[in-house]
């Protein structure tokens, strides 16, 4: 039986943000270094930009809207 509360998912969720914003600045810092900012390389940072905080903030208003208890214990594989 493997049991967690649910806030780990919080936290596992906070993990690959960090990550993500690291990897965001890491192609920033590359598209301003090698001077390759064209349209095309502004046009998909942007939308992968905008479509980032568009997916952050319908999530974090979601999870705010549905009142969850984070101290829920949840258990997989459980018997009865």
């Amino acid at each position: 039986m493997i049991a967690f509360p649910l806030y780990i998912l919080l936290f596992l969720y906070l993990l690959y943000l960090v990550v993500f914003i690291i990897f965001s600045l890491l192609n920033f810092y590359h598209i301003m270094d090698s001077v390759s900012f064209d349209s095309i390389s502004f046009t998909v940072s942007f939308f992968v930009l905008i479509s980032s905080i568009l997916i952050l903030f319908f999530t974090f208003s979601a999870l705010a809207k549905l009142g969850i208890n984070w101290k829920y214990i949840v258990v997989l594989f459980g018997g009865s």
